[in-house]
């Protein structure tokens, strides 16, 4: 019977990979050495035979598998060109797909944006080969090492208020949190106190310096999103443009500048078809066009997402399983992810963790809890229409709690610290009434 040829047959050593089976039925001991170093995918003719002697030397029990050639006397070496073939046929998958593309007259961006993403994920794949292995205190000091001396000299570069995360633009935030590292970062508030505002200035914020930003909203429109946005970097009120009495030329002129520094900032409109896989695909597409090694994903928010997902009846058992996802999602990207929270009824407008609906599975898989609650006239005098919010850190793996003083100016969808608000320039009025 003929078989159908692809490129991937260019990559494939099938005397190889039956000498190293041997390697392994004659000396078990072989396997256990070997195990880190064999992805699952490396052998391809031989993937069932790979299988069954696995099983046969994890249960001690005897193999009768007869192969018949010589084994392979250097087994390391062996399992290092399997599985650098296997990385190369990742690769091929993704040129055939292209080739594909090509042949069905696929419109150009669908094609580059399938192989950005076929890319990013082989990469991905790459990556996470290395997941579940053993490692060797000395051997982990050594990664440590370079990963210390990688942050010091960032640090270094970047000066003063450097961060080793994203940045929020909220200097005690960043001071708090180092910025945004990796991990789930919920953030909470009752209606009204300005979350996905917030959301959509730690989205600028990453821009402006540099990372791309992911923003999945279930809340708002997208082009309600993106007003909000060119109204925070143009110190402009938002509402006489949602009710159309603006001034377009305005409104034109704010776009013409700053669009180009926003480019970074992406959103993904929620739904129920809407999958975490999805949502990682896209971040890889992302960070690969954007040529960096994180992002930031912003979720607004996490019960209507998993409101809309109907795997499970047990809604509790959803919000589990979400959170779950969403942290395997940080790790495997490296990035942070910002979450939006809702707070049971007699929890609002307060900081404790309790108040997170579902509070026990986010509670603990939480890397760090932050919650906005109103001070208007608690703190300082404010002048509506601004507000007095605290933002409180109510847990951080990566260092204190805290709270910090804000002012929020929802009509320029704004958050500052007071100093500064103060100093804005008068075509703001000054909060303190001076």
């Amino acid at each position: 019977m003929l078989t159908k040829y692809t490129m991937k047959e260019e990559f494939v050593d099938e005397a190889l990979e039956i000498a190293l089976l041997k390697a392994l039925t004659e000396n078990p001991e072989n396997y256990w050495n070997l195990l880190d170093l064999l992805p699952p995918g490396c052998f391809y003719r031989y993937q069932e035979e790979f299988k069954s002697i696995a099983k046969s030397i994890e249960s001690e029990a005897t193999c009768e598998m007869q192969i018949n050639v010589e084994p392979h006397p250097e087994p390391v070496e062996a399992a290092k060109t399997l599985a650098a073939l296997y990385k190369s046929r990742l690769l091929v998958d993704v040129a055939q797909r292209f080739m594909e593309n090509l042949r069905d007259r696929k419109a150009f961006e669908e094609v580059v944006s399938e192989v950005e993403t076929g890319v990013a994920l082989a990469q991905q794949a790459v990556k996470e080969l290395s997941a579940g292995q053993i490692v060797a205190l000395p051997e982990l000091l050594v990664t440590v090492l370079q990963e210390v001396q990688a942050k010091i000299q960032l640090i270094s570069e970047k000066g003063p208020g450097a961060v080793i995360g994203i940045p929020s633009g909220i200097s005690p935030l960043d001071s708090l949190l180092g910025g945004f590292q990796r991990g789930i970062i919920m953030l909470a508030a009752e209606p009204g106190k300005g979350k996905t505002t917030f959301l959509v200035q730690m989205c600028i914020s990453a821009a402006l310096n540099g990372f791309p930003a992911i923003f999945v909203s279930f809340e708002e429109s997208l082009s309600n999103l993106g007003l909000k946005c060119i109204c925070n970097v143009s110190k402009m009120d938002s509402k006489p443009y949602r009710e159309g009495y603006g001034d377009i030329v305005k409104f034109e002129d704010a776009i013409s500048k700053h669009a180009a520094d926003l480019s970074l900032v992406h959103f993904i409109e929620g739904s129920g078809k809407l999958s975490i896989d999805q949502v990682r695909g896209k971040a890889l597409q992302v960070i690969s066009r954007c040529k960096t090694s994180k992002c930031l994903i912003v979720v607004d928010y996490l019960q209507a997402w998993a409101s809309l997902y109907h795997g499970y009846e047990d809604y509790r058992h959803v919000i589990s399983s979400f959170a779950g996802e969403l942290r395997g999602l940080s790790k495997r990207l490296d990035s942070p992810v910002l979450v939006v929270s809702s707070q049971n009824r007699g929890g609002q407008n307060t900081s404790k963790l309790t108040s997170l609906k579902e509070s026990g599975d986010l509670e603990y898989g939480a890397d760090a809890a932050l919650f906005l609650t109103d001070t208007t006239n608690t703190i300082f005098p404010i002048t509506p229409p601004a507000r007095g919010i605290e933002l409180s850190v109510e847990k951080n793996r990566y260092g204190d709690k805290g709270k910090i003083a804000l002012v929020f100016r929802p009509d320029f969808g704004l958050f500052m610290e007071p100093i500064d608000y103060s100093m804005l320039s008068t075509n703001i009025p000054n909060i303190f009434g001076r």
